[in-house]
């Protein structure tokens, strides 16, 4: 993930303005800054992704099927776990641990758990899917080469 200074120094001015408002007169430091910490994380991650997500013909079609929102591409792509897969694609997957994470920091994870993406080389999402599981996710689409 590549950020410009301009979106660094926005996002550091942004944590300072949270952090005077938050922990002004605060006793319990540490629990203030742990907030501060994935707070400042969430907002980099913001920065960083744009919410116009290029896709394919594929992947529209495999959305409007499974009922998966815009909404849910962005909150696996910046919080769940992610690998690289064969042929440059990258695979996000945001599974029940993940969700609860966000559900705990007040953020409205609903019908994400399980939820599997794939990103194209070139950066369009080539496809979305369920599984039940991170491995099986990760197998989702390779092939094994003889």
């Amino acid at each position: 993930m590549t950020v410009d200074r301009k979106s660094r120094a926005q996002h550091l001015s942004l944590v300072r303005a949270i952090r005077g408002v938050l922990c002004l007169g605060s006793t319990e430091d540490a629990r203030c800054e742990s907030t501060l910490r994935l707070l400042g994380m969430y907002l980099l991650a913001k920065m960083a992704m744009t919410t116009n997500v290029r896709e394919t013909d594929h992947s529209t079609r495999r959305k409007a099927q499974r009922g998966i929102s815009d909404a849910q591409i962005d909150l696996v792509r910046m919080h769940g776990r992610s690998v690289f897969q064969p042929g440059g694609r990258s695979l996000y997957f945001m599974g029940k641990m993940e969700c609860g994470r966000l559900k705990a920091v007040g953020i409205n994870a609903d019908g994400c758990a399980n939820l599997a993406i794939v990103f194209g080389p070139d950066g369009f999402l080539i496809t979305t899917f369920r599984s039940p599981d991170f491995r099986r996710a990760r197998l989702h689409g390779t092939r094994l080469q003889r």
